[in-house]
């Protein structure tokens, strides 16, 4: 907090929320929602997701087909999740922590990225606790035809490990991740 303090020397406004519960990735959301709850879309992005993802085709899809939430996919086979994606990138199916069995019979790749847009109608409807969009929200938008995908275009990294923070660093030395960090253009 002492680094960033309020974000007025970056330009933007900070606050900052402490759970004394750790919430989940929804229940976060909705622990915060006077502060989501404007007049439009809100972007959701998981903190141990590192990306340099454009996220302006994921919110124009979002827009354009009126989705109550879009999340950016991309391909990776065994992964936490599975998202089947039919035309115009409907989400037609998802299911988080798949088994063995419900993967046999799946032919998708695509995978949630721990980023998403999503209507503020959303947190209207999420009880307060502990709640988390992939397990408790995901799976019944992609039933109720609400659920769109954007396919990732930029790099991706959860770091989760130290062998993934290793990773990282490599990638961003070598070019294949463009972070933009303080004092560069």
């Amino acid at each position: 907090m002492s680094r960033l303090g309020d974000g007025a020397r970056l330009g933007v406004r900070l606050h900052y929320v402490r759970e004394h519960e750790l919430l989940g990735t929804l229940g976060a959301a909705k622990n915060i929602e006077e502060y989501l709850a404007g007049d439009g879309p809100f972007l959701l992005h998981y903190g141990d997701v590192v990306t340099d993802q454009d996220f302006s085709d994921l919110a124009a899809l979002h827009l354009d087909r009126g989705a109550l939430v879009t999340i950016l996919v991309h391909e990776r086979r065994g992964s936490n999740s599975v998202a089947t994606i039919g035309a115009g990138g409907m989400v037609t199916g998802f299911i988080e922590r798949p088994s063995g069995a419900d993967r046999a019979d799946l032919e998708s790749n695509w995978a949630f990225s721990g980023v998403a847009v999503l209507d503020p109608s959303v947190l209207r409807t999420i009880p307060p606790g502990v709640s988390d969009l992939p397990r408790d929200l995901l799976p019944s938008l992609a039933s109720a035809r609400r659920l769109y995908a954007a396919p990732l275009t930029g790099y991706r990294c959860a770091v989760d490990s130290p062998t993934r923070l290793h990773a990282l660093r490599a990638d961003v030395e070598a070019g294949r991740c463009r972070l933009f960090l303080s004092g560069s253009p």
